[in-house]
């Protein structure tokens, strides 16, 4: 696949997936403050993140006013050969992905493709595990507190961590703390919820990645070995490379 297409195809991934976190910080965040639901609204954890989640929605539909082809006309407009053109060309090229990527995002939107309730699969993981390891433990807070405790959390991911480890536990603790859950049942149910969404799929995905690895390297070998035998069947046999064939005539060559 063609870089360009592959970097455009991955930011309307990004766009479509995280389009859902952004738009439940606001709506969680705007409703819990404003008393939709009645619970506690901490500042800092409702309309922080809810600005947040604006912002980043605001910013990408922005980039739908930027040209796809910005780097190719930046390079017209300024040549390489003068006055560091290539560098201006490769700084172009990353919004206009992100501008090629939210107009794929917005075309497959338009088409109702029905495989974009993948994106939701980010309410499963709050109802199924971040529910189920609370009310394991004692109550769980309303659904609105669970997405913001959820996403608030995920937010640490951008932390220079692995796999954002110990960043987006100490965020949903801090979080369910700031909603007044008890700093036992934070605790428990956040770590254990850690342990099925991040620690158990280690395991197969290890088994997987060494699956993968064997299957690349034996289609490699054998791509290896297939062009291998056909650049020894194309040589000549010895005795032919080393006879000396008598020219053609001048008139026949």
């Amino acid at each position: 696949m063609p870089p360009r297409v592959l970097a455009t195809r991955l930011a309307a991934f990004f766009i479509l997936l995280y389009g859902i976190f952004m738009a439940g910080l606001v709506i969680a965040g705007l409703g819990l403050r404003s008393g939709l639901w009645p619970d506690p609204a901490p500042f800092g954890v409702t309309v922080v993140p809810a600005i947040f989640g604006a912002t980043v929605i605001a910013v990408t539909f922005g980039f739908t006013l930027v040209p796809v082809d910005l780097d190719r006309r930046v390079r017209r407009a300024w040549p390489s050969q003068r006055h560091g053109g290539r560098l201006a060309g490769a700084v172009a090229l990353a919004p206009a992905t992100v501008a090629a990527g939210m107009c794929a995002a917005l075309a497959i939107v338009r088409s109702a493709d029905p495989r974009l309730f993948g994106a939701l699969v980010r309410c499963c993981d709050i109802l199924v595990l971040f529910w189920a390891t609370l009310r394991a433990f004692g109550t769980s807070p309303s659904a609105a507190v669970l997405v913001m405790v959820y996403f608030t959390g995920q937010i640490a991911n951008v932390l220079p961590l692995p796999g954002g480890v110990g960043g987006v536990e100490g965020g949903m603790i801090g979080a369910l703390l700031a909603f007044g859950v008890t700093g036992a049942l934070a605790i428990a149910a956040v770590l254990t919820y850690r342990v099925f969404a991040f620690s158990l799929p280690i395991v197969p995905g290890a088994v997987a990645y060494a699956r993968l690895r064997s299957d690349t390297t034996a289609g490699t070998t054998h791509s290896q070995r297939r062009r291998a035998g056909t650049a020894s069947r194309l040589r000549w046999p010895r005795r032919l490379r080393r006879q000396s064939w008598p020219r053609a005539p001048r008139g026949n060559r």
